[in-house]
């Protein structure tokens, strides 16, 4: 994962500590909701075009709407994301199994982590 999200801690480095913490709040909450999709009556997330719409929508009422974080603001940020999620979930569309939600969190958390200056 380390490998997955260099990237993004790379083009975050320059980051305020808000963003990183926002920008950390908003993966981990993603990651949260997706891990905890498998226990409810019914099922969210099915597959993978689903998760990418999770994905954008927190991203643009979190980041861009509450945040303020214009497009363009880190130079890099959305392209390093794409990078990481087609390395690790690849740019297929899946149905969400158990080892792909497992996936999804791991590179969600990660994802927060680098944004936080965990990448090291």
């Amino acid at each position: 994962m380390k490998d997955a999200v260099s990237k993004v801690a790379g083009v975050l480095k320059s980051a305020s500590v808000v963003d990183r913490m926002l920008w950390a709040q908003i993966w981990t909450k993603a990651a949260k909701a997706v891990e905890k999709d498998s226990t409810d009556d019914k099922v969210v997330w099915s597959d993978t075009n689903s998760l990418r719409k999770l994905t954008e929508t927190a991203l643009r009422i979190g980041w861009r709407r509450l945040g303020g974080n214009q497009s363009g603001k880190y130079p890099g940020l959305s392209e390093s994301v794409e990078s990481a999620f087609s390395a690790t979930l690849t740019t297929r569309v899946q149905a969400v199994t158990p080892e792909l939600r497992k996936k999804y969190v791991d590179l969600c958390n990660a994802i927060a982590w680098a944004g936080l200056g965990r990448d090291q």
